[in-house]
This record gives structure tokens, sequence and C-alpha cells, in this order.
């Protein structure tokens, strides 16, 4: 009995320990600038992306890309098939129909296009003045994205 409670807390334990990333969304974000001015990351997935649960999973639940994200940015996951109507910095997107039950977020498109194709999953940052300062189409492990985050961490500086 006491071995499965010693087992109960530790999984406990761990599983406070991490930090998750406080996931907006884009109808907050001019409330969130006014209080404070931060890049917006956005994490576009879509719901069959094995990748995108794979970094749910094992990225963004890591500890130190928490504190990371959390402390820096505003951050969104966005399903780039979703069918609802989005107000981003004024204008208003809408789900595009590409087929039978499919298609994609003109928001997606908007903001994660590269050459004309929108791939899951992309990880995109954009600055309070609405341009976009990284992109990165496909996946990214736990040491890429911190390595990332440390990267734009340091080209803010300058």
């Amino acid at each position: 009995m006491k071995w499965l409670l010693t087992i109960s807390l530790i999984v406990l334990t761990a599983q406070l320990s991490c930090a998750q990333v406080k996931n907006w969304r884009f109808d907050q974000l001019d409330s969130l600038q006014k209080v404070e001015a931060r890049d917006v990351m956005v994490f576009l997935t879509a719901d069959w992306c094995k990748y995108c649960k794979t970094m749910e999973r094992k990225v963004f639940s890591d500890q130190s890309v928490g504190e990371k994200i959390n402390d820096d940015y505003w951050f969104i996951q966005f399903n780039g098939e979703s069918q609802e109507i989005i107000t981003f910095r004024g204008e208003e997107y809408n789900f595009r129909p590409t087929g039978l039950d499919t298609g994609v977020h003109e928001l997606a498109e908007t903001i994660a296009s590269v050459d004309g194709e929108v791939s899951y999953p992309t990880l995109v940052v954009i600055q309070p003045s609405g341009d976009i300062t990284f992109q990165h189409g496909g996946f990214l492990n736990k040491k890429s994205m911190v390595m990332i985050l440390d990267q734009l961490a340091l080209a803010a500086k300058y």
C-alpha cells in the first residue's frame, strides 16, 4: 500500500512540474497586447497531423520550453482547418473549402504559406506590428525548439 502511494505521489509531482504552454485565442490578442506588447507565437496544426500531436506532447509540455514561451510570447495553437470566423488585426478571416470535407483557413494561408503552400505543423512568430519574423514548416524536436527560442531572444535584443 505504501508502495502504491509513493508511486502515485511521484507521478503527481512529475505532472505538476511540467510547465504547460498557456494557450490564448486570436480574439484575446488586442486586450493582451494592451497589457503587454509581445510577439505572438502561432503553432499551426491540423486534427489529422501526427507530428503536431507529437510536438504538443513532447515539446510544448517541456518545462524549459513552456517557461520561455510563456515569458516572451502570446502563444496560440491554431487549427489551420478550423471553420471558425477569426478577426485578427482588424481583418476577418474565414474557412475556405478546397474540396469535399476539406479546406484551409484564410488566416493559416496568410501567416503560414510558403510558396503558396501551408504545411503542418508550422511555427510562426508575429511582432506586435504585424510583421512575421519567423516561420518554420515541419516538426521541431525539443532541442531544436530551445535553440530557436534562444536565437529569437538574442535577435530581439538587437
